[in-house]
């Protein structure tokens, strides 16, 4: 039986960084969301900004080897989804 401390919430971690806050999706969210994706301008401006993916990957890469203290993180992507592989790198 674990104790109670080494119980985790998912659904109440939130990490922040300059630009971003990085949440669960929400069931309350899934409308704002749905504007968001059908939306070309806004689509057209985040296929360019990769950087947020780039800034929350450092930061959780960051976090999960200096505050939780994992020794090795895995990850996958589709090969041909060329952003995702840039974020590995």
């Amino acid at each position: 039986m674990k104790n109670k401390e080494s119980v985790i919430n998912y659904n109440e971690i939130k990490f922040e960084t300059e630009r971003l806050i990085i949440r669960r999706i929400k069931k309350e969210d899934l409308q704002d969301y749905y504007e968001i994706m059908g939306d070309e301008l806004t689509m057209n401006f985040l296929g360019r900004a990769n950087t947020y993916a780039i800034e929350c990957a450092k930061y959780m890469v960051d976090y999960a080897f200096n505050e939780i203290k994992l020794n090795r993180i895995e990850a996958d992507c589709v090969k041909e989804n060329e952003a995702s592989l840039k974020i590995f790198k």
